[in-house]
Formats: structure tokens, sequence, C-alpha cells
């Protein structure tokens, strides 16, 4: 079934680009701070999205993941990362 999941984080320090990786997520699509930042689908060809700095703000941010599908097989809970690198080919 179609869900939201919504999710805060803190930066503390100057926002910098990021990539958001949905281990756990098969299809559908992420907001940052109330802006849609990319489409995602686990079939790739890339595992992360790119998350340019000016999307973020110092102190509380928001994440919301529109998933379509459901979970990937096996994988029970929601899983976002942030990290400072992409993951292009899986």
């Amino acid at each position: 079934h179609p869900t939201f999941f919504k999710a805060q984080f803190i930066i503390e320090d100057t926002p910098g680009d990021t990539f958001v990786k949905l281990p756990s997520f098969t299809k559908g699509m992420i907001f940052i701070n109330g802006k849609p930042l990319s489409r995602y689908w686990n079939k790739g060809p890339q595992n992360s999205a790119y998350l340019p700095a000016p999307f973020l703000i110092k102190g509380v941010n928001e994440i919301i993941v529109f998933e379509l599908e459901g979970f990937k097989k096996g994988k029970k809970n929601p899983v976002v990362v942030l990290d400072n690198k992409p993951d292009l080919n899986g």
C-alpha cells in the first residue's frame, strides 16, 4: 500500500551536498523540507539521490518518503541513509 514516511534530522554545521540512499524502499518519491527532490526505484540505474546543499538548512530538516509499493523483499524497517558519497551502480 502507498505510505508516507516522515523523519527529521539536525545539521549542526554548514550544510553540504549529500546523497540520499533508501536501502529498504522500492519505488516512490523523496521530499526535503517540503520540496520534491527525486523519484527512486530499486531497479536503478543509481541507488542514491543527489541532495544539493541549498535544499538543506542549518538546524532541523525534514525528509518525507512516499513509498508506492512497500519494502524490498526481506526488509521490514524504513531505513534512510544520508551519505557524502553516491551509490551509482549498487
